[in-house]
C-alpha cells in the first residue's frame, strides 16, 4: 500500500512539475476540451490578446458539447465573456447551425 502511495505522490509531484506557467494551465485544459474552468480558460487567453486561440477553444468546446442542451447555458457565458473584452464570438454552432 506504501508503494502504490509513494508512486502515486511521484506521478503527482511530476504533473505539477509541467505546470510551469498560467499558459501551462490553460493549454493542459485546452487539450482536455473541458467545460471545467473553461470560463476561466476563456478569459485568460483574451486578456492575453490571444483572440485566435481563444475562438479556436470556443470552437473545440462547441464541437464536444454543443449537440448536448446544457450547451446554451455556457454558450450565453462565453458570449458575455467574448463582450467584455469587446470581441464578437463568431462560429457556426453544432446546435444551432449558424
Amino acid at each position: 500500500m506504501a508503494a502504490k502511495i509513494s508512486l502515486h505522490l511521484e506521478e503527482a509531484i511530476a504533473f505539477f512539475d509541467t505546470m510551469t506557467s498560467p499558459r501551462a494551465i490553460v493549454n493542459y485544459y485546452m487539450e482536455k476540451v473541458a467545460l471545467h474552468l473553461s470560463e476561466e480558460t476563456l478569459r485568460f487567453l483574451l486578456h492575453a490578446g490571444d483572440k485566435e486561440t481563444a475562438q479556436y477553444y470556443l470552437e473545440q468546446l462547441n464541437l464536444k458539447y454543443g449537440a448536448e442542451k446544457r450547451w446554451s447555458i455556457f454558450e450565453e457565458k462565453y458570449k458575455a465573456i467574448f463582450a467584455e473584452y469587446g470581441i464578437w464570438m463568431g462560429y457556426r454552432s453544432v446546435e444551432t447551425g449558424r
